[in-house]
């Protein structure tokens, strides 16, 4: 999981600049392939965003990438350095994209990466915070058998779908796209139904014959008016106090 000794600011460069506006102009999403590993030094005057390689470059491996809802121009890279890689110290980190461009790069914190033989017992979670304008521009491939979620990202993802899903059957329509039962005509009667003047339901006798009948007056509450009580039923045209004709 990732925690402060392995979050780091990286920097968008110069190249990672140009290759958004690039990837802007043709229309195309911009592709990040992998994480960097490197112990090379970037010395203390030099601007990290004019990088275009690493300096000394150790290991890579495919990464994740994360929206931050909250901050539209945040990104978030992590990866997974594993148990049986090391023996360096990390003193730079980048991001690169599908065509070997380097697009962000970060001063690391020289922290060591041991090896299996020299006490690591399982792999170490790295995560890059980068801005950017262009955000909704970039795209990450996940590998997934080599790129797994950590606890973290898992509770919110599934606090999340919890809330989505509470939301969704609270909705008084969370389908607007179908029509709803109150509204739909040719189904069973529903006693609990207050029906309108030109609605439609059926009912079905014990011989198992299937009656329509249309809904025709609203000088009364048509909510529990039974079609196959004849008390209920329109006879002719002139009693208007009935609900329904047949």
């Amino acid at each position: 999981m990732a925690n402060q000794d392995t979050d780091l600011r990286c920097y968008l460069t110069n190249a990672g600049i140009a290759a958004e506006n690039n990837s802007i102009q043709l229309g195309r999403k911009l592709p990040v392939k992998e994480m960097v590993f490197g112990s090379g030094l970037l010395a203390d005057g030099s601007d990290p965003r004019l990088q275009t390689t690493m300096i000394q470059e150790e290991y890579a491996v495919p990464c994740g990438m994360l929206f931050d809802p909250e901050s539209p121009t945040l990104l978030v890279f992590k990866s997974d350095l594993p148990a049986d890689v090391g023996g360096f110290h990390i003193h730079e980190v980048a991001i690169r994209l599908e065509d070997g461009t380097l697009y962000g790069y970060a001063r690391g914190k020289g922290d060591y990466k041991p090896t299996i033989e020299q006490g690591a017992t399982d792999s170490v979670r790295y995560a890059v915070e980068m801005y950017t304008t262009n955000a909704s521009n970039v795209e990450c491939k996940v590998d997934l058998s080599k790129v797994y979620v950590d606890w973290e990202d898992l509770e919110v993802a599934m606090k999340k779908a919890e809330d989505d899903l509470s939301a969704h059957a609270g909705a008084p329509n969370p389908h607007p796209q179908y029509a709803m039962s109150a509204n739909t005509q040719f189904l069973p009667y529903d006693p609990t139904r207050i029906y309108s003047v030109g609605e439609v339901c059926y009912t079905k006798a014990a011989n198992g014959k299937v009656t329509y009948w249309e809904w025709y007056s609203n000088v009364e509450s048509l909510a529990g008016k039974d079609p196959l009580n004849t008390a209920n039923r329109r006879i002719g045209w002139a009693n208007v106090t009935k609900p329904f004709y047949w």
